[in-house]
C-alpha cells in the first residue's frame, strides 16, 4: 500500500529562525504570539509558522537557488514573516503581502488589497510559486454547516490555483477537525477537470497539483 504523503515539519530550522527573530523583533522575545495594545488583532512569530510548517527550510533554499520564483501572502498583516524571510537573503522584490483594508499593509514590500472571500481581481494573471495564508483561517467560526464550510475551503483554493505557478504550493492554517472530508474538495475540483492533492494535518493545509496543467 502506498505510504500517505506527509508535510515536511522541520524540527530544528525554527529555532535558528526563532533566534534571528528575537535579534530583529522586540515583541516576540518573550512569546511566540503579539497582540497589539488597542487592536482586535494579534500576530504570530515567525518561527511559529516555520514550526508549523507554513513555511519550511526548503522553500528558503528553493527561494534563495531561484531569484525568479514568487510569494504571496495572503491576509499577511504586519510583515514579521517577509521581514525575516528577506533578512534570510529572499529577494524583497519577489515578495508580495495583501490584505482586505490597505490601511493594514506595511510600505515595505509590494502589496496587494483583496478580500480572500471575494474575487482577487487584483491580482491580475500574477503567478506564484508558494501561496501562503499566515493567519489562521476560523473557518468553523465564519461557518456553521459543513456544505458551508465545504464551499469555504474551495473558494480560497480556487481563487489560490488562478494564481499558482503549476509546481506551486498553497499551504494555510486552518480551524478544521482532522477527520474532516478532504477528498470531497478535490473530487469536487476533478470534476472541473482540475487535478489537485491537498494534505490536512494538525490544522495545516497544503494544496499542489496532482498534474501540472498543460503537462500532458
Amino acid at each position: 500500500m502506498e505510504k500517505e504523503p506527509q508535510i515536511e515539519r522541520p524540527k530544528q530550522y525554527w529555532e535558528t529562525i526563532r533566534e534571528l527573530e528575537i535579534e530583529m523583533f522586540p515583541e516576540f522575545k518573550k512569546e511566540d504570539i503579539y497582540a497589539p495594545e488597542n487592536s482586535n488583532y494579534f500576530y504570530f512569530a515567525p518561527s511559529w509558522h516555520f514550526r508549523r510548517g507554513l513555511v519550511t527550510e526548503t522553500d528558503v533554499n528553493d527561494f534563495l537557488s531561484n531569484n525568479t520564483k514568487k510569494f504571496l501572502s495572503v491576509g499577511s498583516g504586519a510583515d514579521f514573516l517577509e521581514k525575516l524571510l528577506q533578512k534570510l537573503g529572499i529577494n524583497k522584490d519577489n515578495i508580495t503581502l495583501s490584505d482586505i483594508d490597505s490601511k493594514n499593509l506595511p510600505p515595505d514590500f509590494k502589496s496587494k488589497t483583496i478580500d480572500m472571500w471575494g474575487e482577487w481581481s487584483d491580482l491580475e494573471d500574477e503567478q506564484y510559486d508558494l501561496i501562503i495564508f499566515p493567519e489562521s483561517i476560523l473557518i468553523n467560526v465564519r461557518f456553521e454547516k459543513d456544505k458551508q464550510k465545504q464551499d469555504g475551503v474551495y473558494h480560497l483554493i480556487s481563487q489560490a490555483l488562478q494564481h499558482l505557478s503549476p509546481t506551486g504550493i498553497i499551504r494555510m492554517n486552518i480551524q478544521l477537525r482532522d477527520d474532516w472530508d478532504i477528498s470531497a474538495i478535490e473530487d469536487r475540483f476533478r470534476k472541473e477537470g482540475r487535478k489537485i492533492k491537498i494534505i490536512f494535518q494538525d490544522k495545516l493545509m497544503e494544496v499542489k497539483n496532482e498534474i501540472p496543467p498543460n503537462s500532458v
